[in-house]
Order: structure tokens, then C-alpha cells, then sequence
């Protein structure tokens, strides 16, 4: 009786097995949920403490180069920060100071602009549209199907006169100096404190700022100090671009508003700029909120409203140029997040810090996205709120031959054409997708019928693709064409193209096929004319049916690299029905072709489409040298085969 010797591991293990085995994945999960929950509570909770700290590390970034460049004028480390932070806060201070100003002068003016307000919505009130809207809506409240018509109710009958009610009136006592005092501390400490926080953050932040870099370093990932470094400095050069530019733009912004409001009339026309330029920068509703209060205002200037109209049309048009011309061309990809991303982090950040959460939504998923891009641990991030596509291009492509919508994928290969050309694309993406279906077949998970609905979704894009012109070649492609029409009409002394085409073969399956239909049109782009026979032409019954004599040269196409057994089987048979006909064997990506070209007995054997496209080309030249070499050839070929 044979009795088992498994150690205690291999019992635990065995325990899992079965039923258990995703234990550990579930345990995994769980973990990963606690630690996130986690993390989230202590970002709500710690919230007075960690948006002081946030402001401040962003301030940092802002101040950063002011700071370098201070101190290249040989003014010390110390003394350029202090000089870049009382720059900073002296130029908020400033507009703080302004914005008191004008929103004194605006106090005095609201009793005017109460009445322009009463005016007009009384004027509203008693206006023809709203008498009539206002009269059917009391005639629907008062309609009852079931009695018809209501009636007053009879009058009660008429008692003793009563008493009125005393009114009373509760009034305060009168402030005093110490009580006004603390209402004022209490309404400005709270601000204060946090400015002093990112007052002395911003300032310890600058000074300790390479101290600071090297911690952040170990803690992240010291064994790859190269990725580590470069995290960091493409987090700081994006954020630092990503607040100088905006605030470059928001800035312009507010003059312009300024001037444009002061030119159409409304009143405190400052006050509005430096609100629109500062509120800006709240992502997508700053702009709203911005136009919101000068339209108010606009409204109760004017007795009519022209001037409520000509404000927002101000905001709408210049909002509309700087979001949607401005901003694109200037930022393009600087903060590395999608717009859905951008959207999703100012949700969550301000359902976590209110509204300073809004504010600091960007620039904050901007450096996790950074970082999630280059520490492996961290890549989900950039996968689920990066800008790059989350597909490469060859499995994008894949994805929708597998969809069976070959017009998407032509309008992506539209896209790439602005970076490379038809060749190119045919090369790095269609063949790479090509072999991805291939990869499918191998694992058996790709069916014969699924393989012929990928050759048609193929056929389709190549059919699609058949009028394609490059930009860096459409003057040799009008240079090719004028040629042609030179020829066509009997002048000039161009050399006649070749008259024997080119014979492409698919080695073994659809997929092989849909490869040589790409071959065959980077071939008639050449001027080589090409033809296309499937595998089936490969067996006994299958011959070509084409003469020896108008085959200038042979490709037989594989995307299977590991089994080529029956190359040298498929070379000998084409030799036999075209004897002294060059032929090459394209074992397409196959990273050594001594294999295939040792068992094939091809004149060539390469591993590109490239260089199958050069030996057909190069074959199918027809001169008398050529000629006479192959009709030496071909009774030595075919007592060979």
C-alpha cells in the first residue's frame, strides 16, 4: 500500500485547492479595499490640516522657478525663497486690498440697485405675458371636473369686533468694542490661520526642498533610482507648467473681462476681472460662476436688458476662444489626464474638501497620474485616469477587426497616417494585429469561421485604404502617375514597368491570406502588378492557374513561426509549376530566419514586409540577362523537383 510523503507546505497548499484556491485573491482584494477606505477616511478627517499642506506643496511647484532664478542672480538660498514668497503674498495681499476696495464702493450702491431690481420685476409682474400665464395657472388650481365652477363659501356672520394683538419687537443691546472685536476676529481668524500654515509650509517646503526630494525618493523606490527621478521631475515640470501657464491665462482673462465690462458699462469693472481670473480656476463651473455676478450686476444698472445680454454674451464668446482654442493648443497634454478623469477627480475631491477640494482636484490627480506612470506598483492609476490611449495601436486594431467594424479602424488609421506612412502602418500595426489573431490561434481560442470574418474585416480596410495617398510621397505619387499618362500617349523616353507580376501565397490559414492582401497592394503601389492565391493552392488539385512565363517572382507569406514544417514542401511544389521563378519565404516578425531558410530552400527568406516588397520588386525587372539565367535554370529546377 503506497502511502504519501507530502511535506506541511504542500498540505497548506493542497488545503487550498479545489473550492478554496481563490482564497488568497480574495484576501488580496480585501486588503486592498481596507487600505483604500482607510486612506479616504483619514483624507476626510485630516482635511483642516492636509488642504493647507496641498496649497502650500502647490504654491511650491508655483514658486519653485522664481525661486532658481533668484537664486542665479547669487542672492543665497535662503534669501531668494524669502524674496519669492514675500513676492508671492505681497501680490495677494494687493489684490486682496483692491477687491476690499471695490466691494466697498459695491455696498454703497445696493440700495440703487435694489430698486432698478424691484422695477423691473414689478414691471415683469404686471406685464401682458405674465398676467395671462398667471391667470390660467389660477384658473387650473381652482378648476374641480367633479363640482364644475367653485363658489365663494357664504360670508360667516358678523360677531363682536376683536382686539388686535399687541406687536412686540425683540431688539438687541447695542454692540460694544470688545464684542465687535471678537466678531470680527472670529470671522478672520480661521482665514488667517490657514495662510499662516501655507505661509510657513511654502517657506520650509522651498528651503528643504532637495532634503525633501531624497526623502520622497526612499520612501517611493530607491532601488530604481532612474524611474524615481524621473517620477519626480516629470511631476514637478508638469505641475509647474501646468499653474504658470493657467495663471498666465486666467490673468488675461481678468483683463479682459475688466476692459470689456468697463467698455459696455457695468459698474466696479475691476472688482469682476480679478474675480472672473481667480474663480477660473475652479475647472469648468469657474467660468459660470464668474459671469454669474457681473450679469447681476448688469441687471440692476440698466432698466432694460441689453447690458445683461451683452455681458454674457462677452463671457460666452470669450470663454468659448480661451477653452476650446487657447487652452487646447497651450496645454495639450501637460497635465497627462483624459477629460473624463478631470471630471471624475473634481467630483471626488470636492465631495472629500469641499470646495478647496475643487480647486486642487487637478493638479493633485495630475501628480498620481505622473507617478502611476512611471512605479509599477502604481500603474493602474495612469491606465484608468491617464491621457494615453489604453490600448496600443496593433490591439486596438485587433479589437475591431474582432468587432467586424473595419470603417473604425480605417478612421484610426487615418489618425496615424498624420505621424507615418500607408508602408509603415502596414508594418508596425496591421501585421503586430495580425499576429495577435495569430497568438489566438495558436491557443486555440480563435475558430476557423472567426479566422474568415478577420480576412474579410481586413479585405475591407485594405479595400478602404486602396486610395491612399502619403503626404511626405504625393509628389512622387503625382510624379508616378504623370509617367503613366506619358506612356499611355506615346512620348517621352520613360522605361516601360515590368510586365510579369508578382505571385503572393498564403502559407496555412485566413490569416495568412489577409497578410498577403496587404503584400499584394504595397506591391501595385510599386507599379509591380501582384496576385493573391489562398492556401488551398498549395495542395495537389490547388495549382495557380497562371502561366509560368508571366510570374516574375513568388512570396509565400507565414505568421506562424513555430510550425514551418511545410515550407519546404510549398517550395517545392511552386518549382515545379514555376521552375527558374525567384521565390522568397516571409516568415513575418520571426526573430531568426536560419530555421525557415535552412528547411525552405528559397532564394530569400526575410522576415518583414519591407523586404519582401524590395525582392519582388527587384525579381520582377525584366531584362535579357534575367531571361537567359532563367531559361538555364529551369530544366536544372525541374529535374530537381
Amino acid at each position: 500500500m503506497a502511502t504519501s510523503h507530502e511535506s506541511p507546505d504542500e498540505e497548506a497548499i493542497a488545503a487550498y485547492d479545489g473550492g478554496h484556491g481563490d482564497v488568497v485573491e480574495r484576501a488580496r482584494a480585501a486588503y486592498t479595499a481596507v487600505i483604500i477606505a482607510v486612506v479616504i477616511g483619514g483624507l476626510y478627517f485630516g482635511r483642516e490640516v492636509l488642504v493647507p499642506i496641498a496649497f502650500a506643496v502647490l504654491l511650491s511647484f508655483v514658486l519653485a522657478p522664481l525661486a532658481d532664478a533668484l537664486r542665479r542672480l547669487h542672492l543665497g538660498h535662503a534669501l531668494s525663497v524669502f524674496l519669492s514668497v514675500f513676492m508671492a503674498f505681497a501680490i495677494l495681499v494687493g489684490l486682496g486690498g483692491v477687491i476690499g476696495k471695490q466691494v466697498a464702493e459695491l455696498a454703497g450702491d445696493l440700495p440703487a440697485y435694489q430698486r432698478v431690481i424691484n422695477n423691473k420685476i414689478e414691471s415683469l409682474r404686471t406685464s401682458d405675458l405674465a398676467t395671462s400665464l398667471m391667470e390660467r395657472a389660477s384658473g387650473l388650481l381652482h378648476f374641480n371636473p367633479g363640482q364644475g365652477p367653485s363658489h365663494a363659501a357664504p360670508a360667516a356672520p358678523a360677531g363682536p369686533a376683536e382686539t388686535p394683538p399687541l406687536p412686540v419687537e425683540v431688539r438687541q443691546p447695542a454692540l460694544g468694542p470688545i464684542q465687535i472685536l471678537e466678531s470680527i476676529l472670529s470671522a478672520l481668524l480661521p482665514p488667517l490661520t490657514t495662510a499662516a500654515i501655507v505661509v510657513v509650509f511654502v517657506i520650509f517646503i522651498l528651503l528643504q526642498q532637495r532634503d525633501l526630494r531624497d526623502r520622497l525618493i526612499k520612501l517611493i523606490g530607491a532601488h530604481d533610482l532612474h524611474r524615481t527621478t524621473k517620477a519626480l521631475d516629470d511631476a514637478a515640470m508638469r505641475l509647474s507648467r501646468y499653474f504658470t501657464v493657467l495663471t498666465a491665462i486666467n490673468t488675461a482673462f481678468g483683463l479682459i473681462v475688466a476692459g470689456g465690462l468697463a467698455f459696455i458699462g457695468v459698474p466696479n469693472p475691476i472688482l469682476w476681472g480679478i474675480f472672473a481670473g481667480v474663480i477660473r480656476f475652479l475647472p469648468y463651473i469657474g467660468a459660470f460662476i464668474g459671469a454669474a455676478f457681473p450679469m447681476a450686476i448688469a441687471a440692476a444698472v440698466a432698466p432694460g436688458w441689453t447690458l445683461v445680454f451683452e455681458t454674457g454674451l462677452m463671457f460666452l464668446v470669450l470663454e468659448s476662444v480661451t477653452g476650446q482654442l487657447i487652452e487646447p493648443h497651450v496645454f495639450g497634454h501637460t497635465t497627462g489626464m483624459s477629460p473624463l478623469a478631470v471630471i471624475v477627480a473634481a467630483a471626488f475631491w470636492t465631495l472629500i474638501w469641499g470646495p478647496p477640494g475643487l480647486l486642487l482636484s487637478t493638479p493633485i490627480t495630475a501628480c498620481l497620474v505622473v507617478l502611476g506612470r512611471h512605479i509599477e506598483s502604481l500603474n493602474f492609476i495612469e491606465l484608468l485616469l491617464g491621457d494615453r490611449p489604453p490600448l496600443s495601436p496593433e490591439q486596438s486594431l485587433y479589437q475591431r477587426i474582432l468587432a467586424s467594424d473595419p470603417d473604425e479602424a480605417t478612421l484610426q488609421a487615418e489618425r496615424l497616417f498624420k505621424s507615418m506612412p500607408l508602408v509603415d502602418y502596414y508594418e508596425n500595426v496591421a501585421m503586430p494585429a495580425l499576429a495577435l489573431a495569430q497568438a489566438d490561434v495558436d491557443r486555440g481560442v480563435l475558430e476557423p469561421h472567426r479566422q474568415a470574418g478577420v480576412y474579410a474585416s481586413v479585405a475591407h480596410l485594405i479595400a478602404n485604404l486602396a486610395d491612399h495617398v502619403d503626404v511626405s510621397g504625393e509628389g512622387e505619387a503625382q510624379k508616378g502617375e504623370s509617367a503613366v499618362a506619358t506612356l499611355e500617349d506615346g512620348e517621352g523616353t520613360a522605361e516601360k514597368p515590368p510586365e510579369r507580376r508578382a505571385l503572393c501565397v498564403a502559407g496555412r490559414t485566413p490569416l495568412d491570406q489577409a497578410a498577403c492582401a496587404i503584400l499584394v497592394q504595397l506591391l501595385e503601389r510599386e507599379h509591380v502588378p501582384a496576385r493573391m492565391v489562398g492556401p488551398q493552392s498549395l495542395s495537389s488539385n490547388g495549382a495557380p492557374p497562371f502561366d509560368a512565363k508571366e510570374i516574375g517572382a513568388i512570396a509565400i507569406l507565414y505568421l506562424d513561426a513555430l510550425r514551418i514544417a511545410s515550407v519546404r514542401y510549398s517550395v517545392r511544389r511552386l518549382r515545379k509549376r514555376f521552375p527558374g521563378t525567384p521565390i522568397v519565404v516571409c516568415v513575418w516578425g520571426a526573430s531568426d530566419l536560419s530555421e525557415p531558410a535552412e528547411i525552405s530552400d528559397a532564394d530569400s527568406t526575410v522576415a518583414s514586409l519591407h523586404e519582401a516588397v524590395d525582392f519582388c520588386v527587384a525579381a520582377t525587372e525584366s531584362t535579357p540577362a534575367d531571361d537567359a539565367m532563367r531559361a538555364r535554370a529551369e530544366p536544372r529546377t525541374s529535374s530537381h523537383a
